[in-house]
């Protein structure tokens, strides 16, 4: 036995405290107390239905809770329930003014969420948008406008309303226009047949805001990146009004590695129908002006001509956060109104910027002057039409498009040229693509022409803006030996002292506070020649006539027995073999 734990032999009469000396218990009573016990069971269910009841707490928590100031006042209670309104949001701070679009949602996020307010609405600036539609009062003072127009947006609500509508109309007081302004992809028959409603029981004019699609198309230069990035990032800033467009880019086959990771992260405004493509040429060697236009043209054929347009931008533009809008507020009044349905038109399409040159020559371009108007609402918006292609921010229509497409085709099948153009022939800079020699072509033979912009030059309603830091000619002129470097870089100089800054508003208020909300009729805008000379409209018609003949004998194959007086054929397709009818286009 070990002498630790032997007992001590004493006797407990002489009072010795041996407590030392007394055998221990193996075990330590505070290790006793250390021990984990296992939590009773009624614990454990209590504590599992607690977690539980906070779970749902936090999953339905209320949101319909009225704010504080009602809760402890009955005063805003009882008058909130009298009137059936909400208190009115609270206004943002004036002391930071808004200069750009709302910032649009992550694509993981719930969009529709986003895009409704149920808050009370408050129209500002409708009154003062209204004078256009002003009429002096009869006799007994009432007015004489009996237009009426309603507006939706929710499909719910537009069933609601049509009832309405048409009860309105088939009472023939009112003149009753209906407007779909919704970013759901329904058709008016689709609207119509949903709901019951037939067109002669319901004598409504229906708009369409979402049915004119624009389509971008760029195409990259080769081993530089820069200009191309700006001018998409420029593309995200603004704002397009529901209906964001599809975006086509052109990639060389040596592309700068830069541009590649750009577009790889590239968040294009998330919706349904905006897509974005990417076509990368296979073909190392450097085009032709001939491949390069078929290239530019052949990228884009509209579906529907009538509502589908393509917006043509070179690499060195940069546009403006309200540029759609512009775009929007031109097409509609003068490709998609009634009053150009029902005479026609010659407008091939309409520019985003003012060229600081003439593409012709490279010499100064002067606008003409706008005259100023004493009319209601402000001066007229500074518009002119010009027969002159654009290249750097131009949209053309899908029907003017697709005439290309024709033209282009029997231009190239009749006369092909196996080597470049003369001197002679070209009447078109080198400074700018191949294609804009074939659309000058096309405007001079068919008597187009495209709006151009001439806003004042000390005003900040630019739309669109040519850097020409970092341009270079077109690929299929790259390697020319022709092109002087001295007129380039003069040219270069004068674009780059003609560069102007953006407007950085979001809308077009601006711009329609100063001039007059109702767009001038083509028939009272001045008219430029290609070569920026002014000229009426017997001039443009006789010029037209002259240059069609001359453009039939000597590209379209026909002969002097095939053209008449006044005839506007471009095209002669002969016999090619024996016993073959000739095709006179």
């Amino acid at each position: 036995m070990l002498p630790s734990k032997r007992p001590y032999l004493a006797d407990e009469e002489l009072g010795k405290k041996d407590d030392d000396h007394r055998p221990r218990n193996g075990r330590n009573p505070l290790s006793r107390a250390k021990q984990w016990r296992a939590p009773r069971p009624r614990r454990l269910v209590i504590g599992i239905i607690i977690l539980y009841l906070i779970y749902l707490f936090f999953k339905n928590m209320p949101t319909d809770v009225p704010p504080a100031v009602e809760r402890f006042n009955p005063e805003f209670a009882r008058a909130r329930q009298g009137s059936g309104k909400s208190l009115p949001p609270a206004m943002p701070s004036p002391v930071t003014p808004a200069n750009g679009p709302p910032p649009r949602p992550d694509s993981q996020t719930d969009i529709k969420e986003d895009f409704y307010y149920e808050g009370e609405i408050r129209f500002k600036s409708l009154a003062r948008t209204l004078q256009r539609f002003w009429k002096p009062p009869s006799r007994d003072g009432t007015s004489t406008s009996r237009a009426v127009v309603f507006a939706g947006s929710n499909l719910r609500s537009v069933s609601d309303l049509l009832p309405l509508a048409c009860r309105m109309a088939t009472q023939k007081i009112n003149e009753v226009h209906f407007v779909l302004m919704g970013r759901d992809d329904v058709s008016i028959e689709g609207i119509q047949r949903v709901n019951g409603i037939k067109e002669d029981d319901c004598p409504i004019v229906w708009h369409v805001w979402n049915d004119v699609h624009v389509e971008i198309l760029m195409q990259a230069p080769s081993g530089s990146s820069g200009s191309l990035i700006r001018l998409i990032r420029s593309l995200e800033a603004a704002d397009y009004l529901g209906s964001t467009p599809s975006l086509t880019i052109e990639l060389p086959p040596r592309v700068d590695p830069q541009l590649l990771h750009f577009l790889q992260k590239l968040k294009w405004p998330p919706q349904t129908s905006s897509t974005v493509t990417l076509r990368r040429r296979i073909q190392p060697d450097y085009l032709t002006p001939v491949e390069a236009s078929l290239r530019t043209v052949e990228a884009f054929y509209p579906r529907n001509p009538n509502v589908t347009h393509v917006l043509l931008l070179a690499p060195e533009a940069e546009l403006a956060p309200s540029f759609y809008h512009f775009l929007k507020y031109t097409m509609l009044k003068y490709k998609h109104s009634a009053q150009t349905k029902r005479t026609p038109c010659k407008l091939l399409g309409f520019s985003l910027e003012l060229p600081s040159s003439r593409p012709t020559d490279n010499g100064p371009f002067a606008p003409p002057k706008s005259e100023q108007s004493q009319q209601l609402g402000g001066e007229p918006l500074p518009v002119f039409l010009w027969q002159a292609p654009n290249s750097h921010a131009a949209l053309y229509f899908g029907d003017g498009w697709a005439d290309l497409h024709s033209f282009l085709t029997n231009r190239l099948a009749l006369h092909r040229p196996t080597s470049e153009m003369s001197t002679e022939e070209k009447s078109i800079s080198k400074r700018y693509p191949a294609v804009m020699e074939y659309l000058l072509e096309l405007i001079r033979a068919r008597g187009y022409y495209l709006l151009y912009p001439n806003f004042p030059e000390r005003g900040t309603f630019t739309l669109a803006t040519v850097h020409s830091e970092l341009s270079q000619p077109p690929e299929e002129f790259l390697h020319d030996g022709q092109v002087d470097s001295t007129t380039a870089l003069e040219s270069s100089i004068n674009q780059l002292s003609a560069e102007k800054h953006l407007d950085q508003a979001s809308t077009l208020m601006p711009l329609l506070e100063r001039f007059s909300l109702s767009l001038p009729d083509l028939s009272s805008l001045p008219l430029l020649s290609y070569g920026g000379e002014e000229m009426s409209d017997i001039m443009c018609s006789q010029g037209t006539e002259e240059y069609a003949k001359k453009f039939a004998i000597h590209y379209g194959g026909c002969r002097d027995s095939d053209l008449t007086d006044g005839s506007t054929r471009l095209f002669c397709l002969h016999e090619r073999e024996s016993g073959e009818e000739s095709i006179i286009i």
